[in-house]
């Protein structure tokens, strides 16, 4: 087991198992993680116009329709 996945078992955020998994604590630590970083990006976006910067505008509408797309099925 890799040295950062151990750690995680050995704090029990991650359940040791053959597919290792989120335990109940490695969930809400999650989950604050998740939350402060999208506060962040809202704090960050309210402070942007879009208007003034089509190129970014143009990269992130691409971003976020790649990102929709199935991936590729891996080859046989």
């Amino acid at each position: 087991m890799a040295a950062p996945l151990t750690a995680l078992v050995g704090r029990g955020m991650v359940a040791d198992a053959e597919l290792p998994s989120l335990t109940d604590a490695g969930r809400a630590v999650m989950e604050k993680l998740t939350a402060a970083r999208r506060a962040a990006m809202a704090d960050l976006l309210s402070r942007w116009a879009p208007e003034q910067h089509a190129e970014v505008r143009a990269m992130l509408d691409r971003l976020a329709r790649a990102s929709m797309t199935e991936p590729p099925l891996p080859a046989a």
